[in-house]
């Protein structure tokens, strides 16, 4: 992370103003006690010059010589020229013109020596603490960096990662697709598995880093392109024309993994019983209400009857899908056709992961079936 005015790694102008100064203290001791005395001088010249201006005040210029020694070189130079300046002081004391202290003058001068040394101790206590902070700004911007890099192998990792499970559940996907051709006993089931793996996979190339422990899909981006899957595959042969409104939402990537199966099953369920001409409409929204999220595939076919259409599997596992999101499932019929809704709580990304699954034991799909 690059300082920049205003950033918590940008010193202030006081700072860098010191810091550009700590390079006269690397000067040899003699040059800077030289340079100091040099100072003191032509201050005392230019009072010298000024005397009928500044009768009365015969410490006033010599204030900034010792601030200016003090912070350009070191507390030994502030010290240095707060006694050059007390002496040269007295030349402008009364009686002037003379180096005589009366004792009118003795406190006057006590205080400037006090005051002088009290700057000269005063900037070198800034010196060092401008010196702490470049030290500690230099270790700050360190760790930054490292915190920089350290999250961009992280993101380098999760798109590897994505990459390998979104490849290997495509490979699985193919295998099961042609086991199907292979067994047509079996082609259906088959058929489903690997539509239900490639939604997994779906999930998998929409991962983004959502903080240092937890990935997140998109809803939006996800369900648009599950729904395209979707409207090209499963319900392209039987001519039913899918929609999809979702919001924009991160979405943690177990609750995003049970939603697409959810979508899916749900979808493919109404392109085999809502449309016996194979035609109608299907529709997917995904809102929000209050504290909840809520999923609805509506479709226009012919609705809901007492009869056990198929296995029932679908519904078993969009059931369990949305308890393991501490939701609730509901069907009914509608005006025209029927409307499947899943409402579940909204997640808290702010919150740790919960306790995650065995790498080694059941997936979401295989806990649904269960």
């Amino acid at each position: 992370m690059k300082a920049t005015a205003g950033s918590p790694t940008s010193p202030s102008r006081l700072v860098r103003g010191f810091r550009r100064l700590r390079v006269f203290r690397t000067l040899p001791v003699w040059s800077r006690y030289l340079a100091t005395a040099a100072l003191v001088g032509l201050t005392a010249a230019i009072r010298q010059s000024l005397g009928e201006y500044l009768a009365g005040v015969p410490f006033l210029l010599f204030f900034p010589v010792i601030i200016a020694s003090g912070a350009v070189f070191n507390r030994g130079a502030g010290v240095f020229a707060a006694v050059l300046s007390g002496l040269a002081s007295i030349w402008f004391m009364p009686p002037v013109g003379r180096f005589e202290i009366t004792p009118e003058g003795v406190l006057p001068l006590t205080l400037f020596f006090l005051i002088g040394l009290t700057c000269a101790i005063t900037l070198e206590a800034l010196q060092e603490a401008v010196a702490e902070t470049i030290e500690r700004e230099a270790r700050l911007n360190e760790t930054i960096s490292a915190l920089e890099q350290s999250e961009e192998q992280k993101r380098m990792l999760l798109v590897e990662l994505s990459h390998r499970i979104r490849n290997d559940l495509g490979a699985l996907a193919g295998v099961l697709t042609l086991q199907s051709k292979a067994n047509p006993e079996a082609a259906s089931a088959l058929h489903a598995a690997a539509t239900r793996v490639r939604v997994l996979g779906r999930v998998h190339s929409r991962l983004n880093q959502a903080g240092p422990s937890q990935v997140v899909v998109d809803a939006r981006d996800f369900l648009t392109e599950l729904g395209s899957d979707l409207e090209t595959g499963q319900l392209g042969a039987a001519s039913v024309h899918l929609t999809v409104e979702a919001l924009s939402v991160p979405l943690p990537l177990e609750t995003a993994s049970s939603l697409g199966l959810i979508v899916n099953e749900l979808v493919t369920n109404s392109a085999k019983y809502a449309f016996p001409d194979g035609l109608g409409t299907v529709a997917v929204a995904f809102t929000r209400r209050g504290g909840d999220y809520v999923l609805t595939v509506a479709d226009d076919g012919v609705g809901l009857d007492d009869t056990v259409r198929g296995t029932g599997l679908g519904t078993r596992i969009v059931r369990s899908l949305a308890a393991q999101m501490d939701g609730r499932f509901e069907r009914r019929n509608a005006e025209r056709g029927a409307i499947a809704t899943v409402t579940f709580p909204i997640p808290d990304l702010a919150a740790p992961p919960g306790p995650q699954p065995d790498p080694q034991g059941p997936s979401a799909l295989e806990r649904a079936l269960a």
